[in-house]
């Protein structure tokens, strides 16, 4: 009995330090997968960070259904009705992720470009975004969880 009470006493660091471990391995590769500024048509400036922890999934989707994915959410999100397709860019690194690119305008002259990032597994990042507020005496930073501007 007391060389199990022992072994047990023993073994309890040691899976405390795996699980340790395995934490650290499993979040080592979340963090910011795409970051970019949008200026709207009243002078103001918004900051869009893209970031996941998301466990990486196999690559299941097509870069078409990212791009319908992507396009549905925009509208939605960004209050704009979208413009002409420009790109989906798979990307492996930090976690495997589609970057989806949109115009803001079908014809002309293309004034903001709008972006989304979409898991393999369809599912959207929703990005954080802040506004560079400026004063005469400082700039101020505010974040929202998920806003837009309007």
């Amino acid at each position: 009995m007391p060389v199990t009470f022992g072994l047990r006493v023993a073994f309890v660091p040691f899976i405390a330090a795996v699980l340790c471990g395995r934490l650290v391995s499993d979040y080592a590769d979340a963090g910011e997968l795409f970051r970019y500024r949008l200026p709207t048509k009243d002078g103001r400036k918004f900051e869009y960070v893209f970031e996941s922890s998301a466990q990486p999934a196999p690559r299941s989707i097509t870069r078409e259904e990212a791009a319908r994915i992507s396009a549905n959410w925009m509208t939605t999100f960004y209050h704009l009705q979208l413009g002409s397709f420009e790109y989906a860019e798979f990307y492996e690194k930090p976690l495997p992720h589609w970057l989806v690119c949109f115009a803001d305008t079908a014809s002309g002259p293309i004034q903001h470009l709008l972006f989304a990032v979409v898991l393999p597994d369809g599912r959207i990042v929703q990005p954080t975004v802040s506004e560079r507020l400026k004063s005469k005496t400082r700039a101020a930073e505010i974040a929202f969880p998920i806003a837009s501007p309007r």
